[in-house]
């Protein structure tokens, strides 16, 4: 099958060294590794590190059946912000105009968000009679509107009202709806009114079983030695990987004051923190003469890998929020991929039920560093225990998130969405 994926913000195979895959990306490489031609529709604005790839648009090679495409984008400084739906704006019309001159594909993926590029991708499909599916990952334009104050909301849903319309045109016109949890197709079905069918699945974000190349391995780990992580036998380290948000639903302030209360009653308890964004400067601020607190900035897959293997819990600091509730994130996949319990302030929703069902999860209240203090200390002193959820977080990932079980779903959902649309083509109703 010729086969588009439409998603501009994940890390590309040409991002630098050994890049870490998200959804898209390893898709589109098990797609190619079993002969589909693949197409990814992505743009020369990289989203994590906020620089370009390209001074125009460009096409990259990765394989004779695998391109990326690259759509010039503008780009921003700021994940809330003006530039950033002007950039996505831009985004959408080019790729309006570049899809028009292409081979017609025999079925699309998109992700949803960006709201402008799912939107493009129902004209094209309706104008093309292609099969498509919209895979929801955010609850965009919602959570724009629940951020501001509630006597605002009308004002920003009066504003934002050509994005819901971009957003309703969007998934009432896919095929088949997908998100990596009940809670995002159920979201999007609302949006495309109608009710659920058996096309429509929840399928969880997967994640690579495979270890690095061993030089950038034993490179890594000699760089977390040299910053104190995994240098002694009695070290408990809590990992995070993550944007730096302006937005206040990841909350690190709070696990910055609960390191402090830590440094005095438990000094072999380590934070982690990796990431970039808005708030680094602050973060860095607060954490200003905390030696039990590291800052190594963005990392890459290497240093995910040995820092996984080198900690004891990962950490989720998120404020509650519906789609934090309604979401199994990314970044908890990652550490179940290294058999790490989750230690979350997601007291509620479905990452909770599944955590506590499973036996790999810890949580306390978000916002209450003190809460935070007793999680971990409880955690220190839990010994076969913690042993035990280490074995159950790997349990976890092996029988629903691993990355050949998820791609396996998602390709023969592909397939299956593809015949339903060429049987209801050749059917007498249709």
């Amino acid at each position: 099958m010729r086969i588009w994926l439409v998603q501009p913000g994940e890390p590309l195979p040409t991002d630098g060294d050994s890049p870490r895959l998200l959804r898209t990306g390893q898709l589109a490489a098990e797609l190619a590794r079993r002969g589909h031609d693949v197409t990814w529709w992505a743009t020369t604005f990289r989203h994590a590190t906020k620089t370009q790839r390209a001074a125009r648009d460009a096409q990259l090679e990765i394989a004779a059946n695998y391109r990326i495409m690259l759509l010039h984008s503008p780009g921003y400084a700021s994940n809330v912000s003006l530039r950033r739906f002007v950039d996505h704006r831009i985004v959408g019309r080019r790729f309006r105009d570049w899809a028009r001159r292409e081979q017609r594909p025999d079925i699309i993926q998109c992700a949803f968000p960006p709201i402008e590029l799912a939107f493009e991708t129902a004209r094209y499909a309706a104008e093309r009679d292609v099969p498509w599916v919209i895979d929801a990952r955010d609850m965009w334009p919602d959570i724009y509107v629940e951020a501001v104050p509630a006597l605002l909301q009308p004002v920003a849903r009066l504003l934002l009202r050509p994005d819901f319309r971009m957003t309703r045109v969007a998934f009432a016109g896919a095929d088949a709806i997908t998100g990596h949890a009940p809670g995002f197709v159920q979201w999007g079905l609302q949006y495309a009114a109608r009710a659920r069918t058996e096309l429509d699945l929840d399928i969880p974000f997967g994640y690579p079983s495979v270890r690095p190349d061993p030089a950038a391995s034993e490179r890594a780990d000699r760089e977390w030695r040299s910053l104190g992580v995994g240098a002694t036998a009695n070290e408990f380290n809590i990992c995070f990987f993550g944007t730096f948000a302006a937005r206040e639903e990841v909350d690190l302030v709070t696990v910055i004051a609960a390191a402090r209360v830590l440094q005095q009653r438990a000094p072999h308890v380590r934070f982690v923190l990796c990431g970039v964004g808005p708030s680094s400067e602050r973060i860095r601020a607060l954490a200003d003469g905390l030696g039990n607190v590291v800052l190594p900035g963005w990392v890459d897959f290497p240093h995910i890998w040995t820092l996984l293997r080198a900690s004891q819990l990962g950490l989720l600091p998120y404020l509650s929020s519906r789609d934090f509730a309604l979401s199994i994130p990314n970044k908890a996949v990652e550490y179940l991929s290294g058999d790490l319990p989750i230690l979350t302030s997601l007291k509620d929703g479905y990452l909770h039920g599944v955590l506590e069902q499973a036996g790999c999860g810890r949580f306390y209240t978000g916002g209450d560093a003190d809460s935070l203090v007793q999680a971990v200390l409880a955690a220190c002193s839990a010994g076969a225990q913690l042993s035990q959820e280490r074995q159950a977080a790997a349990r976890l990932y092996e029988a629903r998130f691993a990355e050949p079980i998820v791609n396996d779903r998602l390709i023969d959902h592909l397939l299956g969405v593809r015949s339903a649309h060429l049987a209801a083509r050749k059917s007498p109703a249709a």
